[in-house]
């Protein structure tokens, strides 16, 4: 057999600007200029993928598609140190089902934390934030930046495939500058109406595209779905608690 088509075989295989023929199929994103972009038409649905920016709400907008449709299923959204408390009523709103909704408070050990959701098998997916100007949920202070190391992007990249699992990465948009084994990289502003999205980085695809995107998704059937972009679902009023919180600590 001929070296090209060995390496068509394998979908997970970068190379460069040519896509394999044997792309997986991903995960819809529930717009549908986004799903045409990227490879395999979607998030990918056993990876590590990043979220670049600075607007929370612009980043969680662009996510929170992928997060209702995977959280009406028996396993966990894992939720690994957001930066604010998660306002429930707006994701109700937004179709999220809460009980599904788990919420780790990691610090130091967030990598470690959501490697563990990954590899435990009840998760649909892993959310994580690594910003560490932003606010912990108890208002106290976490180291957060030394757990994100290249070394533990890489664990997670080999986890999520491991686990046919998605990683989604939050992280500030200096990290556009350093390296990732993450198969996708995007980096999303908040602008009227909707989110402005740049293409970075996606394996077997092509990068550099810039889109808009509306503030609703495409496949939002009803009004619980809509006004993804315009924020709320982060930065919950003092003494508002989360459906579900746990913390994880290493043994």
């Amino acid at each position: 057999m001929q070296l090209d088509h060995l390496l068509a075989a394998r979908a997970d295989l970068w190379r460069g600007r040519v896509t394999p023929q044997a792309a997986a199929m991903g995960l819809p994103t529930g717009f549908a200029a986004l799903d045409d972009a990227l490879c395999g038409h979607g998030w990918p649905r056993a990876g590590l993928s990043e979220v670049l920016t600075g607007h929370q709400g612009a980043g969680l907008a662009l996510l929170l598609p992928l997060l209702v449709a995977l959280g009406h299923g028996a396993r966990w959204l894992l939720w690994v140190d957001p930066p604010h408390l998660p306002f429930a009523p707006a994701l109700a709103a937004r179709g999220l089902d809460l009980g599904r909704l788990l919420i780790v408070r990691g610090g130091a050990d967030a990598a470690w934390a959501a490697e563990q959701g990954l590899r435990s098998g009840t998760c649909a997916a892993v959310l994580a934030w690594t910003d560490p100007t932003a606010r912990p949920v108890d208002g106290r202070a976490q180291r957060r930046t030394p757990c994100w190391t290249p070394a533990a992007l890489r664990r997670l990249q080999l986890a999520a495939a491991d686990t046919d699992t998605p990683m989604l990465l939050l992280r500030p948009p200096a990290a556009a500058g350093e390296t990732s084994p993450a198969a996708l990289r995007l980096k999303v502003s908040a602008r009227a109406e909707g989110l402005d999205v740049a293409l970075l980085k996606q394996r077997g695809g092509r990068p550099g595209q810039r889109l808009w995107l509306p503030a609703t998704p495409d496949n939002a059937s009803s009004p619980a779905a809509s006004g993804a972009g315009r924020g709320g679902v982060l930065g919950a009023a003092p003494g508002r608690r989360a459906r579900r919180r746990r913390t994880l600590s290493r043994s």
